[in-house]
């Protein structure tokens, strides 16, 4: 979570206004080859109890796929609009939990 335009010097993040969005950075490490992606599933953001929930569909190349033999670092940077919640979760398709943070 960014909670400071000063954290990340883009012209696309300081356009944000801090005090009414956090920015998350979901990603998956350092991955041996390509094929792996991250891509945002949860529209609208679900909301219960105070935790907002994220839902990510986190790809792997299936077993036996051609791809390429490089580093990669895939990730997910998302605009999230602050609301009653305290507590950010993400899970992958599955509804396996892949981490969480406290905003407030």
């Amino acid at each position: 979570v960014v909670r400071d335009a000063r954290a990340i010097e883009s012209s696309a993040i300081s356009s944000i206004d801090f005090k009414q969005t956090y920015v998350l950075l979901i990603s998956m490490g350092s991955q041996r080859t390509g094929g792996y992606a991250l891509r945002y599933q949860s529209v609208p953001l679900a909301i219960d109890n105070g935790v907002a929930q994220l839902t990510v569909e986190w790809v792997k190349p299936k077993p036996g796929n051609m791809v390429i033999q490089m580093l990669t670092q895939p990730c997910l940077l998302l605009a999230v609009p602050n609301g009653p919640f305290n507590t950010l979760r993400v899970q992958d398709q599955r509804g396996q939990l892949i981490g969480e943070v406290q905003v407030n």
